[in-house]
């Protein structure tokens, strides 16, 4: 048999373990909890445990709703229309080892509450339009909370209905987390590597590595580049702490920012220094001369991609 010939039954239970809540959902689906606590007015659910199954006849593993009965406080029927619509299901017997064939909800059974408690699967038809729906990874970079009444009665923050009472405000709160965006940004922006900062938002727009910087006219070059840099107006980090080159690269790699220039003795033999930018492993030579300009104009240009 496949799952969607199947009536699966699936036991919660209240928070304090007392009710017992039975689910009838056909095999090829799951149950959507947040669904099934709305659909029972309750705040919590947990999974209920095998005596609490036993208690009300049914066996757990071959678990059926034929034959239980839906008692006030002790259990609770939800079948959920996967279930309630198809016909000639195989449902547990409430007798280990054994299966009914031919489960048809309103025939073999009634009672319940039929309610929607499945998760939508992909390629479930829009209720509107009939169009597919497609499942794609979404970042969460804000929140809504519905507060209800819960500050609005503690705080007396009343308003007058249309009779003219005091009544609390239902409440509600939302926010943009500037860790979550910030996190946004690299998982959608990033390689093996480390962060790809767009230039809107980059903790700095170019980042200047210096080779061999101590007492060498690398150095000197790359801190008048770094003083020009900033006298246009662009933000600059500059690493001259003289470390291996390797090591000097994967810290820029991590750190991620958008523009790099390598000053070195080998290009500056050349009058040259090197650039390239974060996203790509391509570099070209820029003459050292120039290079605050070119800088500054090609950063000016990424910014204008962002009005």
């Amino acid at each position: 048999m496949t799952p969607a010939q199947t009536g699966k039954a699936v036991f919660y239970s209240t928070e304090d373990g007392k009710e017992l809540i039975f689910v009838l959902i056909r095999g090829d689906f799951e149950v959507n909890e947040c669904k099934l606590k709305n659909v029972l007015g309750l705040n919590a659910i947990k999974f209920a445990d095998d005596a609490l199954i036993r208690a009300c006849g049914a066996v757990p593993g071959y678990a059926s709703p034929v034959g239980i009965a839906e008692v006030p406080g002790k259990v609770r029927l939800v079948i959920d229309p996967s279930a309630a619509g198809t016909v000639n299901l195989v449902v547990g017997a409430n007798e280990e080892g054994f299966h009914y064939k031919n489960f048809n909800y309103g025939r073999d059974m009634t009672g319940g509450l039929v309610a929607d408690v499945a998760c939508v699967r992909e390629g479930d038809p829009c209720p509107v339009t009939g169009e597919p729906l497609v499942f794609k990874h979404g970042i969460e970079i804000g929140n809504i909370f519905q507060l209800g009444l819960k500050y609005s009665k503690s705080m007396k923050v009343n308003y007058l209905d249309k009779d003219g009472k005091s009544k609390p405000m239902y409440m509600g709160c939302y926010g943009i987390g500037v860790g979550r965006t910030m996190a946004s940004v690299i998982e959608d922006n990033h390689d093996d590597y480390g962060p790809i900062w767009p230039m809107s938002i980059a903790p700095y727009q170019v980042h200047i590595v210096a080779l061999q910087p101590n007492g060498t006219e690398s150095g000197e070059k790359a801190e008048a580049l770094y003083k020009d840099l900033q006298a246009k107006g662009v933000e600059v980090l500059y690493d001259d702490r003289g470390e291996k080159a390797g090591f000097m690269f994967s810290d820029a790699d991590l750190l991620g920012v958008p523009f790099r220039v390598i000053v070195s003795p080998k290009t500056l033999a050349n009058g040259m220094v090197e650039f390239r930018t974060r996203a790509s492993r391509d570099s070209e030579m820029i003459p050292v001369e120039q290079a605050a300009e070119v800088l500054a104009q090609r950063v000016r240009a990424e910014l204008d991609r962002y009005l």
